[in-house]
């Protein structure tokens, strides 16, 4: 063959998702998708170049389409001629990924859920969770649920930290009734954040709808364990599991959040149909007040529709970050001022062991959030100029 072992699956709107024998995962259009195809069935491109004659009902030379294929496939590392080289990647978001789990013991630990997850059952599942919280939520508000002299503070971690691996085995589960392989689940970093991911890469080789449901079934897990607490909250009045339940349905809203890569992102993604969303949104954002402010560049005569939500979102995404930091410099002006004193302060408590759960203010965190986001903003400018030739197209679920 002339190119390397590989698999095609085809996606929406006449794409492809390519996968490569290391794990990589690369979308294509129709017309490249079928050049891999060729270079599958041949082991020369004088026998290719005919088949790609006759498919295109072109009239190419041998050279000029291995000068074409290079063209379209180098540096995807796929091409049997092409020496081996280190494929140049798009930022991680997750960091020191450890493996909790592996692929099989995942899969079975997901087994007693993967029923919920076939289209049919799933959206009318969905449906009367939705409307299920709805009346908790009515009929008990959330000044019951906090009410702190009533909560057993371990029973509520007992309770509440379980949901994040359920959370995960809801990924894996509705990947296995999508006929699809995943990875391993396991413990990274998310930012400065501790999380849990499951590998649901290979999700991207069936249709949105699938997408949508491997998206959302983490939360759906955990909606169906948040009423089963409430359950038996009903019955028995321990106030504990009403805390557990408000708590978990908070961590729920907090994982639909579009604007970072948690489940809402991947939502969007797929119903956008848009691989690498917040990139391409700020790239188009970027286009639309380059023109707006620049008399060099030109807006296209017309936007297509999934243009216009990457704008929309992309604005969203940028206003809400200017608000969260309008609202900081305003309100934690002094913290802001004296973090880098603070962080030394608890730092050489730690060192004497003087460190406890006293010295550590909710705020605290608010303002590192703060401080990264600036050092976002100030390596993005200064690496603006750099460019990144191919990306692995990757999604893990946390």
């Amino acid at each position: 063959m002339l190119v390397k072992d590989l698999s095609l699956s085809e996606t929406d709107n006449s794409r492809w998702v390519l996968k490569t024998m290391d794990g990589r995962h690369m979308l294509l259009n129709q017309a490249s998708a079928t050049l891999v195809q060729l270079l599958q069935k041949h082991h020369d491109y004088e026998a290719a170049v005919q088949a790609f004659n006759l498919h295109f009902n072109t009239d190419l030379s041998t050279e000029t389409f291995r000068q074409l294929t290079k063209e379209k496939l180098s540096g995807l590392q796929i091409l049997t001629e092409e020496e081996n080289g280190k494929v140049q990647k798009k930022g991680k978001y997750l960091h020191l990924q450890v493996p909790f789990f592996s692929p099989s013991v995942a899969g079975a630990l997901s087994a007693p859920f993967r029923f919920l997850y076939s289209p049919r059952l799933f959206f009318v599942l969905i449906s009367i969770l939705a409307g299920v919280i709805a009346w908790i939520l009515i009929s008990y508000p959330s000044q019951q649920a906090f009410e702190w002299t009533n909560v057993n503070l371990l029973l509520l971690a007992c309770l509440v930290y379980p949901s994040v691996l359920i959370h995960e085995l809801g990924h894996i589960a509705a990947s296995r009734a999508a006929g699809v392989e995943h990875g391993e689940v396991g413990f990274a970093f998310y930012l400065i954040f501790p999380v849990l991911y499951s590998d649901v890469t290979n999700i991207w080789q069936v249709p949105k709808k699938r997408r949508i449901i491997v998206n959302l079934a983490g939360a759906t897990n955990e909606l169906l364990y948040a009423v089963c607490l409430f359950l038996i909250f009903y019955f028995t009045g321990n106030k504990t599991l009403l805390t557990a339940f408000y708590l978990i349905n908070l961590k729920i809203l907090f994982e639909l959040n579009p604007f970072v890569r948690m489940d809402g992102y991947w939502v969007f993604s797929d119903i956008t149909n848009t691989p690498n969303l917040l990139p391409k949104a700020n790239k188009l954002v970027k286009d639309v007040f380059g023109a707006v402010f620049s008399r060099s560049k030109h807006l296209p005569a017309a936007f297509s529709r999934t243009d216009k939500w990457l704008i929309i979102y992309g604005m969203a995404n940028t206003a809400f970050i200017l608000i969260y930091m309008g609202f900081m410099l305003v309100s934690h002006f002094d913290s802001i001022i004296h973090f880098p004193a603070i962080l030394l302060d608890l730092f050489m408590k730690m060192i004497r062991m003087e460190l406890s759960f006293n010295n550590l203010k909710s705020e605290y965190l608010f303002v590192f959030i703060f401080y990264w986001l600036v050092g976002r903003m100030l390596y993005h400018f200064i690496l603006k100029n750099s460019r990144v030739t191919s990306a692995k197209l990757g999604r893990v679920a946390y």
